[in-house]
Parts: structure tokens; sequence; C-alpha cells
């Protein structure tokens, strides 16, 4: 006896199932009804089935019902709207051309001619030689320097330039105002010392003239009382007297200068002297004195000129 078991013709596994008295197997997998021909199982019709005819026209009855419910489906729904035809593309339109901004016309303006700039003065002065001193194998010469420039002007020199003969120049000399600024139309005597020179025929002049950069402060409120002075037994001139302060600041450097001049109202000489002390204070006084100062000849009068700087 075959222990083979038999195959399901429908789902091809080993069917144990015993067949029943008409020869037919029910697979107990599937459930499928078969009978052996010749060792092949040959599925059977499902029990109350009419065969391949019934089994043509249940499907036949399925289908009417299918087409029926499309149809039905189809009256029911509502028709599809018409496609809506292709689009014709829009040509692209050119672009608007930018505008320029709004703008206003210039204004021209001219301007006016600038004046001319004032040629610039150049500082001035004027040299006049007053007298000649020969003293202790020197010359000493003697002169005013007056300012004709019309602004301030300070230190002004005096050179002397020595010529021989000829004209040729041997050498210079020179001499500064003694006052440091002068004002327009003021003027300074200048003393030149000549010595250890060569023989000399003549002196020309020539001045060196700045505009003042600076000015010193000095005390307007100053007043000299002096003696006239008298000649010594050596034939020296001396003077003596008193400063007074009658402003409001102190004052330092007090310097007298004595001055002697001539009848034809020349320069002759200078004798310098300082008040004693540092300070002149306000209301104060301080004595000075002229030893010794030399003319060559009797003056026919004096000045005496007083200059202090205000002290800090």
């Amino acid at each position: 006896m075959s222990t083979e078991p038999i195959r399901c013709p429908a789902c091809g596994a080993g069917d144990p199932s015993p067949a029943n008295a008409a020869g037919v197997h029910t697979c107990v997998y599937c459930g499928t009804r078969y009978r052996l021909k010749g060792g092949v199982g040959h599925v059977l019709p499902a029990a109350g089935s009419a065969g391949p005819v019934r089994g043509a026209a249940v499907a036949a009855l399925l289908l009417i019902v299918f087409v029926g419910a499309l149809a039905g489906y189809l009256v029911v729904s509502p028709a599809p709207e018409p496609l809506a035809p292709p689009r014709t593309p829009t040509p692209p339109t050119a672009p608007t051309p930018l505008e320029a901004p709004a703008s206003n016309p210039a204004t021209t303006l001219v301007p006016s001619p600038r004046p001319a700039a004032a040629p610039a003065v150049a500082a001035t002065a004027e040299f006049v030689e007053h007298h000649r001193k020969d003293s202790g194998g020197a010359l000493w010469i003697y002169g005013m320097v007056t300012n004709t420039s019309p602004f301030l002007v300070d230190k002004v020199e005096v050179i002397g330039v020595l010529k021989d003969a000829d004209g040729a120049e041997l050498g210079t000399k020179n001499g500064f105002a003694k006052r440091e600024v002068l004002a327009p139309g003021d003027s300074s005597p200048v003393v030149i010392l000549v010595k250890d020179t060569p023989e000399f025929a003549s002196i020309s002049w020539e001045l060196d003239v700045d505009k003042a950069r600076w000015v010193p402060d000095l005390a307007s409120d100053l007043r000299v009382e002096a003696s006239t002075p008298t000649q010594n037994d050596w034939g020296g001139w001396q003077a003596e007297g008193k400063v007074h302060n009658e402003g409001d600041t102190p004052v330092k450097h007090v310097h007298v200068e004595l001055q002697g001049w001539s009848a034809d109202d020349k320069l002759i000489g200078i004798g310098d002297a300082y008040a004693k002390g540092d300070t002149l204070a306000p209301g104060e006084s301080a004595r000075f004195k002229h030893a010794s100062v030399q003319f060559d000849q009797e003056p026919a009068r004096f000045e005496m000129h007083v200059e202090g700087r205000v002290a800090e």
C-alpha cells in the first residue's frame, strides 16, 4: 500500500483526507472536493452547483449587474465639464522704458572780482649822524634814527660801512637804537663805537629795519626829579635825582638816560644810570646818579629820559 500523500489539485498540499463511499476526497486544508483518476485529483463542482453551464450563467448575470451599476453611476454623476481649449501663450510685452527724474535749471552766480591786495609796505627808517667824538683811541659816533614806516618797528640796526679814498669797503661797524620799539615818526638815539679798524676816508650808512613782532610792556607813569648836571674836577658831568612811580603797577629795571645836546641841536653824548632797588612799587621813589658822563664839548642843554618795565 502506497504511503505517499495525495496532492490536492486546488492548493497542492499533501491531503491525508480519506475518500468517501463515492470516492470523493475533501482537502483538509482548503476544503476542495476532488476525485482521483489514474492517481491524479480532479476538482469536483461545489455541492448544489449546476455544472459548467450554470456557472456560465452566473458569470453572465454578474456581468449584467456590473454594467447596469456602471450605467447608473454615469446617469447619476454630473456630466464632466468640457475641456478648455489650450491657452495660446501671450507674447511677452516690451518693458516700459525708465524716465529720467525731474530736474531744475542751474543758477549761475559769478563772484565779484576780489579787490587787489594792497602791496606790502616795507619797513623804513632814517638815520642822521649828529656828532663824532675821539676818546681813548676810539671814535664814538652819535646820531638819531627815526621810524618812517606807517607801523611799529623794533630793534633798528644802523650799520656804518667804512670805505677808503677810492670807495672800496674796508669793514663795518654797527649800533642799535636805544629804544627797542619805535612808533611811526618816533626817534631814538644811536651810539656806534668805531675802533680797531684801518684808516678810512668815509662812512656810508645802512639800516636793517623790521616790522615789530613784539612790544615790551613798559610803564607810562614814571617821573624824573633831578638836579642840573654839574662838571667835576676831571671834566665829567654828574647828575642825581629820583624816579617816582606815579602809576598803579610795580616797575622793574628803571633806567635813566642823560643826553647832552649842542647849541645847534645835535646829540653830542649819552650817559646811563639805573634807579636803586629791583622793583619800584606804586607811589614809591628810588634814587639814581650819573657819576661822570664825558662830553667833548660843553652841552647847551640836557635831556633825561626814563624807562621801566612793568613787573609781573
